[in-house]
Formats: C-alpha cells, structure tokens, sequence
C-alpha cells in the first residue's frame, strides 16, 4: 500500500489513472453509491466497476478497429460486391 498522505480517494484515482482504468475511475463514486444503498457486498461492488471496465474496453476496441485502414479497405471492398439496389435497378432499366 502507499504511504502517501493523501486522503484515500485522491490515492484511488490517481491509482486508478496510474493503471490506465479510466471507466472505473470515472465510475468508482456512482458504483459505491448504487452499492451502498442496494447494500451488496464488496465483492458485487467490485464485480460491477470491473465490468464496466471491460465493456468500456470492448466498445472502444470495436470503435479502434473500425477506424482501421484494413476494415475500411475490406469494407469498400465489400461494398463493392453486393448487388445493386432494387431502386438502382428499377432506374437502370427505365433508361
């Protein structure tokens, strides 16, 4: 533990930001309040911040890849081999 004289929630953010957790360090208040007053115990406590970590990773892992230049190359890519529309069709055909 440190040995900081720091009050503790000034030590658990800057833990938390040290560890590079940013969802439980924005959540950790809203949590430990749901958790008091829903009176679950640490473990639930813990269990629900963790969690919204790794949603908060997923999601921003999900938005990384996308922005990548190799999905976005597949996806042109993709695009390119569908079929046209029906609306497509019917105007080609009017022509």
């Amino acid at each position: 533990m440190s040995e900081n004289t720091t009050d503790p929630k000034t030590q658990l953010i800057d833990n938390l930001k040290e560890l590079h957790l940013p969802a439980m360090r924005s959540g950790f208040e809203e949590v430990a309040r749901l958790a008091q007053q829903e009176s679950q115990s640490y473990e639930r406590y813990l269990l629900e911040l963790t969690e919204r970590e790794c949603q908060a990773r997923r999601e921003h892992r999900i938005e990384r890849l996308l922005r990548s230049p190799e999905v976005k190359r597949d996806l042109d890519k993709s695009h390119t081999d569908l079929p046209p529309e029906e609306s497509d069709r019917d105007s080609s055909e009017t022509k």
